[in-house]
């Protein structure tokens, strides 16, 4: 069993760009398989990222706040 399946990484962004894809990429690469991302209150020209990248990986939960919570 791999260790990194005991793991959830929590992943808020504002805003991504193609950056959130990359790092998501090498999280799965690294063995990670429980990835929870939070849309935090992105504009709507950024949403695609956040839907992309749940739509190419199961291992991603995908949350969405209407306005940015900050910390």
């Amino acid at each position: 069993m791999n260790p990194l399946d005991q793991v959830t990484v929590l992943l808020p962004s504002l805003d991504p760009d193609d950056k959130l894809l990359t790092v998501i990429s090498g999280l799965l690469k690294s063995g990670f398989s429980d990835i929870l991302l939070v849309n935090d209150g992105s504009k709507e020209e950024n949403l695609h990222y956040f839907e992309e990248a749940a739509a190419q990986h199961p291992e991603i939960t995908l949350l969405h706040h209407e306005v940015n919570k900050g910390k």
